[in-house]
């Protein structure tokens, strides 16, 4: 769930997690972090922390969307290696020109919406 600006609703809400809706009690036991990102129970912050510490993924300036026509989002780790994120959560390095490893990880395919989780996980 990501909280927005207050909508002429009332509502303060621009995205609820799908998981919700199929069970509306997750909210009442969500947290809020100070990036204002709500995080549900059984979420991978757990995963997304620790890839931050093992590989230390950053924004390179630009996430080069579809270079390779996967939909694939491009960022670095802390070594300046390649990796892309695919929008169905796998995690992968890029080994040069078209190829990519097999996947370090699947995480949320949420995060592919947005990055920034695993950046500052």
């Amino acid at each position: 769930v990501s909280m927005g600006t207050q909508k002429p609703y009332g509502g303060y809400f621009d995205a609820v997690d799908a998981r919700v809706y199929g069970d509306p009690q997750l909210l009442f036991q969500a947290s809020v972090k100070p990036s204002a990102t709500v995080q549900l129970p059984g979420a991978p912050a757990t995963t997304l922390a620790r890839l931050e510490a093992d590989y230390g993924f950053h924004f390179a300036g630009g996430y080069r969307l579809n270079r390779l026509g996967e939909n694939e989002k491009w960022f670095q780790d802390k070594t300046g290696a390649w990796f892309v994120l695919m929008s169905d959560g796998r995690l992968r390095a890029w080994l040069g020109g078209s190829n990519l490893g097999d996947a370090v990880a699947t995480i949320d395919p949420a995060v592919w919406d947005n990055p920034d989780l695993l950046f500052g996980a």
